[in-house]
C-alpha cells in the first residue's frame, strides 16, 4: 500500500533515472503500464528536465509533498499506457 497522497504503483517497477549526477536530482519510485520501461525513463528524463515529456497525447497529473524529503508525485497516462513516478 503507497503512502498517504502517493499514487499507486502500476505493473512493471523500473530503476531510477538520475537527472543531475552527484545530486538528490532524480526520478524514483517509477512503475509503468503498457510501455517499456527503457521508454518510459527516457520520457521521464525529458519530463523532468524541460517540464513536458517528448510524447504527445500524454495527460499528467502531479501532488507536490513538503514533508520529509521534497518531491513531486507524478502519474501520466495516454491511450492505456501509465507511467507513474516519483520526482525530487
Amino acid at each position: 500500500m503507497p503512502a498517504e497522497g502517493h499514487y499507486r504503483p502500476v505493473k512493471s517497477k523500473c530503476r531510477t533515472v538520475v537527472i543531475t549526477p552527484q545530486t538528490d536530482n532524480a526520478v524514483s519510485a517509477i512503475s509503468v503500464r503498457k510501455i517499456s520501461c527503457r521508454t518510459a525513463r527516457r520520457w521521464l528524463r525529458s519530463y523532468a528536465t524541460t517540464g513536458r515529456g517528448p510524447l504527445t497525447r500524454w495527460r499528467c497529473r502531479r501532488r507536490s509533498h513538503d514533508r520529509g524529503l521534497s518531491h513531486t508525485d507524478l502519474r501520466c497516462t495516454s491511450r492505456g499506457r501509465v507511467i507513474v513516478a516519483a520526482l525530487s
